[in-house]
């Protein structure tokens, strides 16, 4: 059996910025994102799309993402939000306090102890999880197109990220 996934590149538009977001087709639900929140910053509010731990957690995201090996070293946010509606009855969720924790133990019991609803563990990047994840075992690469969607750099407090997002790749599950 093999299993591929397709990403495309959507783009999503805000007051004077404009940038792309890669995300798998499959996965844009509400419940594992990714999903538009605003950010508030000295010229109003940024549209920022961030990624939930479900999102992470899907076995196409790990594969094609993480070429089904382990996540460790994970350093997730927790953003507080509130949800504001306009006068037409759309609903924004606005974030109001973001915090950086070492592990993903201390973000979920952050969460926990909270308890509004109103807190997400969240990364802003498709290729940076929030949260750590088992290799999956039984996996093996076959085919990685020659296409490349891009290459990125991601700068975090550890260093940088680099990578390349190709267009297409498959895998092929062994059972071992």
């Amino acid at each position: 059996m093999q299993c591929s996934l397709r990403i495309e590149t959507h783009r999503i538009v805000g007051q004077n910025i404009g940038y792309y977001c890669v995300v798998p087709r499959i996965y844009q639900s509400h419940t594992r994102g990714p999903i538009l929140y605003f950010v508030p910053d000295e010229d109003g509010y940024t549209p920022t799309v961030f990624f939930y731990p479900e999102y992470y957690r899907t076995i196409c995201v790990r594969l094609f993402h993480f070429n089904g090996e382990a996540v460790t070293n994970v350093k997730p946010v927790v953003i507080e939000y509130e949800e504001i509606q306009d006068d037409e009855g759309n609903i924004y969720k606005v974030v109001s306090k973001s915090s950086l924790f070492s592990s993903y133990e201390e973000a979920l019991e952050y969460v926990q102890a909270e308890g509004t609803g109103n807190q997400r563990i969240v990364s802003r990047y498709p290729f940076i999880s929030p949260i750590p994840l088992e290799a999956m075992d039984g996996y093996r690469k076959v085919y990685t197109s020659e296409q490349e969607l891009y290459d990125y750099d991601i700068e975090t407090d550890e260093g940088t990220i680099q990578g390349t997002v190709y267009d297409v790749k498959i895998f092929e599950y062994t059972g071992d």
